[in-house]
């Protein structure tokens, strides 16, 4: 009597084992829709009300950023944007991109860099000299200080790690990776096709939902490293939509050629005359800036992206003169695509993307980049701003002044958003606003 018990007590625990394979089995086919099963994520910082100017105040005294580090960014910023703007491919066509998101990535793919696939990635992020450690505080300070989340709107940086299962990863790597880039960590299969819906998932989620790519990965996949950038805020002087009326918007020099799109008007307090153009910003109640930067007519975009001196004085508001600006701003609403691998080894950064890269600080498995992509979408509107960006490395193994200026950006015209640090998060070109 007590083997019939024992064998019925066997056979039910196989059955229960069983239905339990069976149940993790479904979950693994439905990786896309199961976020939550394998994730690992980061604690962001606390969220600053929006009028709690002394906790703000706090947190960038708590993590403070070298100035070197920051004239890299900004010249990383200029030097990638010149190239992106200028090339065949996206000249004459609206463009966006997000200095930052890509910085973010490659600064993080760095961390896992050693020999010279490390020493031309850190010469790209023009920190020669400098170590993996600073890398990654001054990045993660940098990360502490852009973020915020409001009642009035929202700075959110995210970065994950998707790893090929049972592969082994360098946990000094991704200890960092958490630590200091907020990354959220996954263990995933690349061969199912799951995994890619579950991955441009995670990008729809973290930039609410104006970014849902369609990512590509195979078999051959080991690791990935996605990064976005969410920016939403309201113009620091509110812009009545009843005087938004359409008009012309001339596409080019010739003024038969132009297409007709709503535009709005808002008033500003600076503005700069330079080589070639005239720039004026608007006010962002979170601290930042959108600053517009028209070319003088018979100039042409291409001639100021290339100058990175004359866009820094168009960005340098300190010397800004006195007005009172009357904005003629089009609305506009566009996102776009951009392939970056060629532009990152136009750079010198080529290692990475052979079969000789080493990331041995990574992983002890061979590891090179196949693929680094941008997706972005920027639109503004009478209450504010709104942009997005998803950037991805894929690695296989293997009292007002009496002066008056009136700026009506009629033509193809750049723009940045900027962060109280004067970080560019976003930059872009506009050459038809009507187009979405």
């Amino acid at each position: 009597m007590k083997v019939k018990i024992l064998i019925s007590m066997i056979l039910v625990l196989c059955v229960f084992i069983w239905l339990s394979g069976c149940d993790q089995k479904q979950k693994n086919n439905n990786v896309g829709e199961n976020i939550e099963d394998i994730s690992l994520n980061p604690v962001y910082p606390e969220n600053i009300a929006f009028d709690d100017y002394q906790n703000k105040n706090n947190r960038f005294d708590e993590n403070p950023i070298e100035q070197d580090f920051m004239d890299s960014l900004e010249n990383f910023s200029f030097d990638t944007a010149a190239k992106i703007f200028t090339s065949l491919e996206n000249n004459s066509k609206n463009t966006s991109y997000s200095p930052v998101s890509l910085y973010m990535a490659l600064a993080l793919a760095a961390t896992g860099a050693e020999s010279q696939t490390k020493d031309e990635m850190f010469s790209l992020l023009q920190i020669n000299g400098k170590d993996t450690d600073y890398l990654s505080a001054q990045t993660g300070n940098l990360f502490r200080r852009l973020y915020f989340s409001n009642e009035i709107g929202s700075l959110k940086i995210a970065n994950s790690l998707w790893l090929k299962q049972d592969m082994t990863f360098k946990k000094d790597f991704t200890d960092n990776a958490v630590a200091n880039f907020y990354s959220s960590i996954y263990n995933v299969d690349f061969s199912n096709s799951g995994t890619a819906k579950l991955m441009g998932k995670w990008v729809s989620d973290n930039t609410n939902k104006l970014i849902s790519p369609d990512i590509q990965i195979d078999s051959n996949t080991i690791l990935a490293i996605l990064n976005t950038a969410y920016f939403k805020d309201q113009w620091t002087d509110a812009i009545d939509e009843k005087v938004t009326k359409k008009d012309k918007f001339y596409l080019d020099d010739n003024s038969d050629n132009s297409v007709e799109c709503d535009f709005m008007t808002a008033y500003g307090e600076l503005y700069t005359t330079g080589d070639g153009f005239i720039s004026s910003c608007l006010g962002l109640k979170n601290g930042g800036n959108m600053i517009f930067v028209l070319p003088d007519k018979g100039i042409k975009i291409d001639d100021l992206l290339n100058s990175p001196d004359r866009l820094n004085v168009a960005l340098d508001l300190n010397n800004a003169k006195s007005a009172r600006v009357t904005f003629t701003i089009p609305k506009f609403s566009y996102g776009n695509k951009l392939d970056l691998t060629d532009t990152l080894k136009s750079f010198g950064m080529t290692k990475a993307f052979s079969g000789g890269a080493d990331f041995s600080a990574m992983t002890d498995n061979a590891a090179f980049i196949s693929a680094v992509n941008q997706e972005t979408h920027v639109a503004i509107d009478e209450k504010g701003v709104e942009a997005a960006a998803f950037t991805s490395i894929i690695m296989a193994g293997c009292a007002l002044p009496a002066e008056q200026m009136d700026i009506t950006l009629d033509r193809p015209f750049i723009y940045f958003i900027t962060d109280r640090d004067d970080v560019i998060l976003f930059m872009g070109a506009v050459y038809n606003p009507s187009e979405n």
